[in-house]
């Protein structure tokens, strides 16, 4: 019996210390900004550069070898991406040089937002 007093007595200390170091650890910290530093992350538009090599009008999407896009950390690659407003694909030709937007709207779904050719 003992034993079991003296056991349950030592975990709730032990979880009350826990839940102390919890609240210092977290004071501070102003957690309401957090989420809109997230959102405004997330909103944030890459400009890149590439060549078209393939246009998909019925899906709004196109085929672009771009160079490295820093803000995003991606080295310089191939990839398809979808428009935003499918109709920015009309103006592109094959083997064009373009200037791009990427937004990031969720996890790992990147859209381009905006589309030109390069200078």
């Amino acid at each position: 019996m003992r034993y079991t007093i003296t056991t349950t007595l030592l975990f709730a200390a032990l979880a009350q210390s826990g839940l102390a170091l919890a609240d210092k650890h977290g004071s501070g910290m102003d957690h309401s900004t957090m989420q809109m530093q997230g959102e405004a992350m997330q909103m944030q538009t890459h400009m890149a550069h590439g060549t078209v090599n393939s246009i998909d009008m019925p899906h709004g999407k196109f085929n672009v070898t771009h160079g490295p896009i820093e803000s995003l950390g991606w080295p310089a690659m191939t990839m398809d991406f979808t428009a935003k407003d499918p109709a920015m694909l009309k103006h592109l030709k094959l083997g064009q040089k373009v200037k791009f937007g990427i937004v990031k709207e969720a996890p790992k779904k990147f859209v381009v937002t905006e589309v030109t050719p390069a200078k």
